[in-house]
């Protein structure tokens, strides 16, 4: 097996969005019945949908939410109040303290599904809901220069009909029943943490496996790069790149993307790190918080990839329930001859996966 050049690079794990800005959200208000929000999505592999994952945003008062797998109309392109299959849904009681709450909700049975089935996951007030809370969706999020809106999948919002939301995708995900996630929506919860060379910790970024035999040129990262900053790829040798806090559009939180001195070789199924180190002027990171570690399975890059940390140079630190936003550039893959076969771990949501 030899490595071949691509022409460009591409990144790996995928590229996410910029964070531009954490506190643009576009939230839909349940006050009543069969009101709320989900997404429109092709299944992304044939078996059992068991589980549909969610967030809330502001509870004023609990209610009962029915959590769905509908089907979808083939005219409207709207859930058509349909079940996939009988009881593919749950009733969920959400409490007036369940503010900000990530959800994954076990449907009363799994919905056998065929790749390419056309659905809809949502979210709606139960029958005789008389309460008020919100349902969260990241809003105007930037995918490489590109809002969150995908055109399939697509948001849906119900506040007295069906209707298509052009702008935004809600926070949701769903796992089958061999355990096996898949992003339709966002997937996790993003924040933006400051911290310099004196903060514990003071070096943060991802553990990580390559799926295939690999060369890395370059990096990307989403973080507000206020002071001068220093990437580090931890593979067979260390390299490293500089972020100069004078190279950049403006004095905001984005995707940077650069290139390493020198190329290195990454093989597959080997743990490497790649990190962020700040200097003594605060930057910040920006990082996805998960429902729980098998929910990387909805991130990009899957379940080898995690949080890592440490301090003053010691141990590291490891975090399966979160993710940096941090990844690399790769430019040249194994030609595959000679050998088998192999996948790209996670759903590869190169329209967001987090919120």
């Amino acid at each position: 097996m030899t490595l071949q050049s691509i022409q460009g690079a591409i990144a790996w794990p995928p590229m996410t969005y910029g964070f531009g800005d954490f506190g643009m959200t576009a939230n839909v208000v349940v006050d009543a019945a069969g009101e709320g929000h989900g997404i429109v999505f092709m299944a992304p592999a044939t078996g059992n949908i068991a589980k549909i994952g969610w967030r809330t945003h502001t509870v004023t008062t609990g209610g009962d939410m029915d959590v769905r797998l509908e089907t979808v109309d083939d005219t409207s392109g709207l859930p058509d109040g349909n079940l996939k299959a009988a009881s593919a849904n749950v009733v969920i009681t959400v409490d007036a303290t369940d503010d900000l709450t990530l959800f994954e909700s076990t449907l009363t049975s799994a919905a056998a599904v065929t790749k390419g089935d056309v659905l809809a996951a949502i979210i709606v007030g139960d029958t005789g809901f008389a309460s008020t809370l919100q349902l969260s969706g990241p809003e105007s999020v930037v995918v490489e220069g590109r809002y969150s809106t995908t055109y399939l999948p697509y948001g849906v919002v119900h506040t007295g009909s069906w209707a298509k939301d052009t702008i935004n995708r809600c926070t949701l995900w769903i796992e089958y029943d061999d355990g096996v996630c898949y992003p339709v929506g966002f997937s996790g919860v993003a924040s933006e943490t400051s911290f310099s060379s004196a903060s514990t910790p003071d070096e943060v970024g991802i553990k990580f496996q390559v799926p295939f035999p690999c060369r890395v040129t370059g990096f990307w990262v989403s973080a507000e790069i206020d002071g001068d900053a220093t990437i580090k790829l931890y593979g067979p040798s260390t390299i490293t790149a500089a972020l100069d806090k004078d190279i950049r559009v403006a004095a905001a939180g984005h995707l940077h993307q650069g290139f390493f001195a020198s190329t290195v070789d990454l093989v597959k199924d080997t743990d490497y790190r790649l990190t962020l180190l700040p200097g003594a002027t605060s930057i910040k990171r920006h990082e996805t918080t998960l429902f729980d570690a098998n929910a990387r399975g909805a991130a990009s890059g899957g379940t080898n990839v995690a949080k890592t940390s440490r301090a003053d140079a010691g141990g590291w630190t490891e975090d399966t329930t979160m993710i940096v936003q941090i990844g690399l550039l790769i430019d040249q893959l194994d030609d595959g001859v000679g050998g088998g076969t192999t996948s790209i771990l996670g759903g590869g949501n190169l329209a967001g996966g987090f919120a």
